[in-house]
């Protein structure tokens, strides 16, 4: 069976080689199963003529053709396969999304704002007007939702996430990030999230990423190469609920991996590492690393 292009780029990913400082080399081979959806036509309007306009689930939507926007009005969106850009051929048009009322979103949301994913991507999108408009609280899963995303800043500190179970991939890679927020609801409610691994990797501008140590991990089980190869990371703080709660953690290999300007780590002795068996190359190519207290690591 031919793996979808998804499918090979996190297999791959996850059985890179990895150099540590000594020149020793280390493989992991766990690969992880991704799932990313098929496309299904929904109906819309002038398929084929300029603007268009449709439903998705019970959200309106409009795309101007000269200005490059799809506006959605409120509503309860369908599924993530039939958004607007997966089922009208416009998805590679998109500069921008406005979101004009209410828009709640419902049950697996992977790879929803993607340009990887093997269907139809929104590779031009730079921005969500109204992103506060959004109700995720009754998602379920929002693995690789903006994987390779061009939008350069986030806030997503209003989403409620108490219902989320996977979170992996979510922005990897994002290298136009330069700003995220993660902080308020977004981490104070993710206690249901069981998989954060590679969440944050190779997103190559962030320099810090806002309210880390709000993330309550109490669920987690996986956190592998979280923020592996984000090379412009200067300082993380893994306190607060995020250190604090890693007591189910299996699997912290690859986690700082890479990250060559990264110079403290504060808090990391407030992770607990319990429930750790891996933790290959945890800490390996962090050559801007100074002294830190590895005392629970």
């Amino acid at each position: 069976m031919v793996m979808n292009k998804l499918q090979v780029k996190h297999s791959l990913l996850i059985a890179t080689v990895l150099f540590t400082s000594s020149g020793l080399f280390a493989i992991e081979n766990n690969f992880s199963n991704v799932r990313a959806n098929n496309v299904n036509d929904v109906q819309v309007s002038n398929p084929n003529n300029t603007d268009q306009e449709g439903t998705w689930g019970t959200a309106k939507w409009k795309y101007d053709t000269n200005t490059q926007i799809l506006t959605i009005n409120g509503g309860n969106s369908g599924l993530s396969k039939d958004a607007p850009w997966q089922s009208a051929g416009i998805a590679e048009n998109i500069k921008e999304i406005d979101v004009t009322g209410k828009l709640s979103l419902i049950g697996d949301m992977t790879s929803l704002f993607s340009t990887n994913s093997s269907a139809d991507v929104l590779e031009n999108l730079t921005i969500i007007n109204g992103i506060d408009k959004i109700d995720t609280s009754h998602v379920t899963s929002m693995k690789s939702m903006f994987e390779g995303t061009k939008i350069s800043s986030l806030d997503l500190s209003n989403w409620d996430t108490s219902n989320v179970e996977d979170m992996s991939y979510m922005f990897e890679p994002a290298s136009e990030l330069t700003k995220l927020d993660v902080g308020g609801s977004f981490g104070k409610n993710t206690k249901k999230v069981e998989n954060m691994s590679f969440m944050f990797c190779n997103d190559n501008n962030l320099t810090k990423i806002d309210h880390l140590d709000e993330l309550n991990t109490s669920a987690v089980t996986d956190i592998r190469g979280m923020f592996l190869r984000d090379s412009n990371l200067t300082k993380l703080d893994v306190g607060g609920l995020f250190g604090k709660n890693t007591t189910k953690v299996e699997n912290m290999s690859f986690m700082f991996c890479n990250d060559n300007s990264l110079t403290k780590i504060d808090h990391l002795d407030e992770l607990n590492t319990s429930a750790v068996t891996k933790m290959i190359n945890m800490f390996s190519g962090d050559g801007s690393l100074q002294s830190f207290n590895q005392e629970r690591v």
